[in-house]
């Protein structure tokens, strides 16, 4: 059977180095200049192509969901100088280039096509190249666009429109997922989740990614069980399944050392790290749990949840916030600076709330008025209400951000938000450029200062350990903040005052 096998093999590589000798090149590179090695490398692969079926293929699209009504496609065919022909919404083919560019396109789900003409036999590709997307600007889509981004300790990862994962950084515990310990500058695919992934979490060096069928898989530190599978002690550089979350997840939560789930029937699951109480299983005498294990009092009900340092908060059904888990600076927002290992509710914020986000000492949350009120320490200014006290035991608001707001992600000393209409505000500490404001001096603030730079709107973004990473509309990715560890995948390891573009990432 083995000699059957390695005759067929041979039969092929004679095949193919035919291919590569009578095709159109003719052992000569496209300029008709003699290739200095016929039948192998680019030539060999140019060969194969040009024998394939005329193929047209999209390299650049918008995030979907989208806000704005701007959109940029760019695409190529396989079979050199193609002509093209493009369609939106079932409009007819007309001639188009790449890029293709739309603009004033109104809220609504909107499919671009476009074909290849082949350049030898003049026939178009019959099968031409589709993507759908939606614009709309209200809540759900910043909410829905949230999930696509995370920023870590010293770590970023990012999906793509197939759901595939992608990460870059710190990798001293496995944390890109891609089966290596080396750092990188630039993104890495993670193994194994090239396409149907939903959502994404990143931790302090650990990840944790939402599929599409509802189940969770996490990788990297794993000291404390922060990946759910029940060890310790032991890191894992490729994502593990977590014990019991097969399916039934619908949202995913990642803190410095652990990590919780959502279901779909409204409840919290959490583990990992637990010496404060940030689990919620209601005591502490576990210091980790390396399995998921229910909150206490939240069986159902829940639509959001976040995790920081340590401590935990969960937005439910009814507009409230919820917060258990370490308190000493006030991080649960009860006015009081007692852990508590069971949700107790954060004063003031009965109703109303529609996002949550928890920092490493602080949390912040977004109301139905598009207003954001923050609470804990306030060491950095991270909390923004223009104050200097070193915290707040209660929710206070961020100066300027009473509505017009969309998002909000609460990092380790700073805080960022979105605008309605896309724009970035950040403010709290400012070392190494973390607020993104072109600040030379890197003097933090106490209030909201714009971001500079950003080339389009926003669609989300994430704050990590003294950085922040955005995904724009337009689907690319850009960083800014410390880069030591090269956490910003700009291509080296410095650090940036204002946004800088992610190397090669293309939504």
């Amino acid at each position: 059977m083995k000699m059957q096998e390695s005759g067929l093999k041979l039969a092929t590589l004679f095949f193919l180095l035919s291919l590569a000798l009578l095709g159109p090149a003719c052992g000569q590179s496209p300029n008709g200049a003699l290739s200095s090695r016929p039948g192998s490398g680019p030539e060999l692969e140019t060969a194969i192509s040009a024998a394939g079926a005329l193929q047209t293929t999209i390299t650049a699209r918008p995030v979907g969901p989208n806000i704005t009504g701007d959109a940029m496609f760019k695409f190529k065919c396989n079979k050199g100088k193609c002509a093209y022909k493009c369609s939106l919404d079932s409009a007819p083919f007309t001639t188009c280039k790449t890029p293709k560019i739309y603009s004033g396109l109104l809220p609504d789900a909107h499919t671009f096509q476009v074909k290849a003409k082949d350049p030898a036999t003049q026939k178009w590709d019959k099968t031409p190249a589709s993507y759908g997307w939606t614009i709309d600007d209200g809540e759900t889509t910043f909410i829905a666009n949230s999930k696509k981004i995370a920023a870590g300790g010293a770590h970023t990862c990012i999906l793509n429109y197939l759901g595939g994962v992608k990460c870059w950084g710190w990798n001293t515990y496995g944390q890109l997922g891609n089966g290596k310990n080396d750092s990188t500058n630039v993104p890495v695919n993670v193994s194994g989740l090239s396409s149907g992934v939903s959502a994404i979490a990143a931790g302090d060096s650990f990840n944790c990614a939402l599929t599409a069928l509802g189940g969770v898989k996490c990788w990297g530190y794993n000291d404390d069980g922060e990946l759910g599978d029940g060890t310790t002690l032991r890191d894992k550089n490729a994502p593990v399944n977590v014990s019991g979350l097969g399916a039934g997840v619908s949202a995913i939560t990642a803190g410095r050392y652990h990590a919780c789930a959502l279901t779909t029937g409204g409840g919290v699951k959490c583990w990992g790290w637990n010496a404060y109480g940030q689990i919620g299983d209601g005591n502490t005498a576990d210091e980790f749990l390396n399995v998921p294990t229910q909150v206490q009092g939240l069986t159902s009900g829940v639509v959001a949840v976040s995790a920081g340092e340590a401590h935990t908060c969960a937005l439910l059904a009814t507009g409230a916030v919820q917060c258990w888990g370490y308190n000493g600076d006030g991080e649960l927002g009860n006015g009081l600076d007692e852990n508590t290992s069971a949700p107790i509710s954060v004063t003031g914020l009965s109703s109303n709330q529609v996002a949550i986000s928890a920092g490493w000492y602080h949390s912040c949350s977004l109301n139905s008025s598009s207003g954001i009120k923050c609470w804990g320490l306030n060491f950095s200014s991270q909390l923004g209400d223009g104050s200097t006290a070193h915290e707040q035991y209660t929710p206070v608001q961020v100066s300027g951000l009473t509505s017009g707001m969309s998002a909000v992600a609460s990092g380790s000393e700073h805080t960022c938000s979105l605008t309605n209409a896309g724009g970035a505000k950040c403010w709290g500490y400012n070392g190494d450029g973390g607020l993104g404001n072109n600040d030379a001096t890197h003097t933090n603030s106490n209030v909201p200062v714009d971001v500079s730079g950003l080339p389009s709107k926003v669609c989300a973004i994430s704050s990590g350990m003294w950085f922040t990473c955005a995904l724009n509309c337009d689907g690319t990715a850009k960083c800014w903040g410390t880069g030591g560890q090269g956490q910003l995948g700009r291509g080296n390891n410095s650090s940036s005052d204002v946004p800088v573009s992610v190397s090669g990432f293309v939504y």
